[in-house]
């Protein structure tokens, strides 16, 4: 069982490696993956950077608090960037899914890279900022997907507060495929 969960997490690393648009993604390895028990405490994860890994368990306990866990159902996706629930700055946003199976909730797959763009200050990165506005957009838990069907209506808060919204969507979309395997694999095991 640590065997298929360890190869779940590299599976998701190389499905979010092929998919992502930033360089920093496929080339440094800049993301945290994790494969999660029920309770959001990491069970499997795949080499990354290791602080984002565990910055994750975080992201999702405060979700789960926020949200509360029966309002999590099969083909949900979620992002946060709250860096006060998150564990990161604004710029490595979470994405994470919740895993059931026969309807039980049994775990969760998630995945964290740095994007490039969410409105804050700076194009880029962020090193001088002196208000947490000037971070970029934050994002409590909210839904991605609900029950597999695409929120717009989020989708398109974040496309409107990025200066590169073709890339910034297509490394969450990146993101949202990348759980969405964690989610498959778990399951089959």
């Amino acid at each position: 069982i640590r065997h298929g969960l360890l190869a779940a997490a590299e599976e998701v690393a190389r499905n979010l490696c092929r998919t992502a648009y930033n360089t920093v993604v496929y080339e440094i390895h800049d993301y945290g993956i994790g494969i999660h028990d029920v309770r959001g405490d990491v069970v499997a994860d795949a080499p990354g950077i290791a602080v984002f890994t565990r910055g994750n368990d975080a992201g999702i306990k405060h979700s789960m608090e926020f949200l509360g866990v029966e309002t999590m159902e099969p083909g949900d996706v979620f992002i946060i960037n709250f860096p006060y629930w998150s564990s990161a700055h604004t710029l490595d946003p979470l994405v994470f899914a919740p895993i059931h199976v026969e309807g039980v909730l049994i775990g969760f797959a998630s995945c964290r890279v740095h994007v490039t763009d969410l409105n804050q200050k700076d194009p880029g990165y962020v090193l001088d900022s002196t208000d947490r506005s000037q971070e970029g957009l934050m994002l409590p838990a909210s839904k991605l997907y609900r029950r597999g069907v695409r929120n717009d209506d989020v989708f398109n808060i974040i496309r409107f507060n990025s200066r590169m919204p073709k890339h910034t969507i297509g490394d969450i979309q990146a993101q949202v495929s990348a759980c969405v395997t964690g989610v498959r694999r778990t399951q089959e095991l």
